[in-house]
């Protein structure tokens, strides 16, 4: 059984369900979608992952998106370009005051435009409303970013200044952003840029790769980061997106997503609209790592392996993204909620020595998420220092672990299937240095190597 929602204008919007509809005068390919309604019998988002969107900002007013936009929880400041900031609890992200308008967050992140409203829309309508479209997620939070001045005007420098402060906010307020979209090209401050988003690891960018017929994405979906899917448009017959003569999507994609007769919300408006090119695309991708992020309880790494390799190829498509390569959501979610897990193994040893004492702190980094215990050989022994290891990982990273004894630590991920051999690593920090030093012996820590699970 497939999940599908009643908001009026879902029968309409062929890329989360293309039955052959006819939209925007052509009439589509059965399939040709990202597969929606199955990856929402898995799940429908969650308001604890958020998306920010970095753009033109959200028109949080509107009646569809109102419920699912990102709200600061308390008052907090933050400091951008050498400006504090003090931004009040409920307000929606942060303006950056881009040509020469207003820096804040005071309502400044509001949209003025309209071009982030409708890929807000996208990214995360409320679904199952009985009203306007259905987002990829039907339940988020999404942060509204806005970079730009009342005509879309911005510089390559307000860029970077709205992934910096996307990257304030989630600190000042402990807010979980996994996803950000940037349907926008930048052609100056480039090195800033990639700077700016490599320094946010924990966030994977959805970023457009422009709509210009170019051969090669634009920046910053030219990057090609890590913590980056560049992302290309096709249309409703799984076919290269073209708009008109001079309009279409670039190639140089990682992968592709519907970008063409889009319904979805509009600014000042209750009634949906068509939206085009790789701006709409793009958040397909970014709502759905919110939705996978929401559903299995993957790393960064293993969402982006996920988006990759769960993707329909398709052969009209290979000039445009990687493989041919186009999203398919039910298929992302549907790889990490069955099969196996993926597992790996930790060995340590502590040798007690009251006499000859050693301190320090053992450690294990799981995907970039790192758990530490501190140790004293003068009191602590294998097993004590074994089960804080276990417990101290199950808390801080998506892996749950378990203390078998004689120092011996098995590891489970969370999520099942085939993207879930994580990156582990572990060592001794320890207080004398690196041996030989006037201090007793060190402890010891081993691991294999994360076996992923498979379905």
């Amino acid at each position: 059984m497939s999940t599908v929602p009643n908001d009026p204008y879902f029968p309409s919007q062929w890329a989360l369900q293309n039955t052959g509809q006819t939209v925007g005068g052509v009439t589509g390919t059965p399939g040709a979608d990202i597969n929606a309604p199955e990856a929402w019998d898995f799940g429908h988002g969650s308001p604890d992952v958020v998306v920010a969107d970095i753009g033109t900002g959200v028109d949080y007013s509107n009646s569809d998106l109102a419920a699912n936009m990102w709200s600061a929880p308390f008052a907090y400041s933050i400091n951008i370009g050498g400006v504090q900031y003090n931004c009040p609890a409920g307000s929606h992200g942060f303006s950056v005051g881009a040509v020469g308008t207003q820096a804040g967050c005071n309502g400044q992140e509001t949209d003025a435009y309209g071009h982030d409203t409708a890929v807000a829309g996208i990214i995360g309508a409320i679904g199952n409303n009985s009203s306007e479209v259905a987002g990829v997620n039907w339940t988020t939070s999404i942060m509204s970013i806005r970079v730009t001045d009342q005509y879309a005007q911005f510089n390559g420098s307000d860029v970077v200044n709205g992934v910096a402060a996307l990257s304030r906010i989630a600190v000042a307020t402990g807010a979980s952003v996994w996803a950000a979209n940037i349907s926008l090209s930048v052609s100056n401050d480039l090195d800033a840029l990639r700077d700016e988003m490599t320094a946010a690891s924990g966030v994977l960018f959805a970023a457009s790769t422009g709509d210009d017929c170019a051969n090669g994405a634009r920046a910053p979906a030219s990057f090609y980061l890590a913590n980056e899917l560049s992302v290309a448009a096709s249309d409703q017959l799984d076919q290269w997106a073209y708009w008109s003569g001079t309009q279409c999507s670039n190639t140089g994609g990682d992968v592709a997503a519907p970008g063409k007769n889009v319904y979805t919300t509009i600014i000042g408006s209750t009634t949906p609209g068509l939206f085009n090119g790789t701006s709409a695309s793009t958040p397909f991708v970014a709502g759905a790592i919110a939705l996978l992020r929401a559903t299995c309880p993957l790393p960064l790494p293993a969402l982006k392996a996920t988006i990759e390799g769960t993707a329909d190829t398709k052969a009209a498509l290979t000039q445009i993204a990687t493989s041919g390569r186009r999203l398919n959501l039910g298929a992302a979610l549907a790889s990490c909620i069955s099969g196996t897990a993926g597992t790996a193994s930790i060995t340590v040893r502590v040798y007690t020595n009251p006499s000859d004492p050693d301190t320090g702190s053992i450690y294990a980094t799981i995907d970039g998420q790192t758990a530490s215990v501190s140790y004293d050989t003068s009191q602590d022994t294998t097993d004590s220092v074994g089960e804080n290891l276990a417990q101290m990982i199950s808390g801080v990273t998506d892996v749950t672990a378990v203390y078998n004894g004689g120092g011996q630590i098995s590891l489970t991920t969370s999520a099942l299937g085939p993207y879930t051999g994580y990156t582990l690593s572990t060592g001794v920090n320890n207080d004398c240095g690196e041996p030989p030093n006037d201090c007793g012996r060190q402890p010891t820590i081993t691991n294999s190597s994360f076996v992923a699970g498979h379905n």
